[in-house]
């Protein structure tokens, strides 16, 4: 249990929250310039997700041109 301001967050709750999260492979998202080193955010398909131990989630994308993208969680947005 943590204790955030005024807020209580159970642990458990944070776990569901996180599994909700968790993209499957087929589904549509973006990947961030930050990791692409492009100008604009990239369209692709989810082609793998692992539970990294120590980097957590990591997504793998292809986009339309054969391009593999991969990274944390944070360089990707949902369609």
């Amino acid at each position: 249990m943590e204790e955030s301001g005024k807020e209580v967050i159970y642990a458990d709750r944070k776990k569901e929250k996180q599994k909700a999260m968790v993209p499957k492979i087929g589904d549509r998202m973006k990947v961030s310039p930050q990791l692409t080193a492009q100008a604009d955010w990239i369209d692709g398909e989810v082609i793998d997700v692992e539970h990294n131990p120590f980097t957590g989630l990591v997504i793998s994308v292809k986009d339309k041109v054969g391009r593999i993208f991969f990274g944390q969680s944070r360089f990707f947005v949902a369609l």
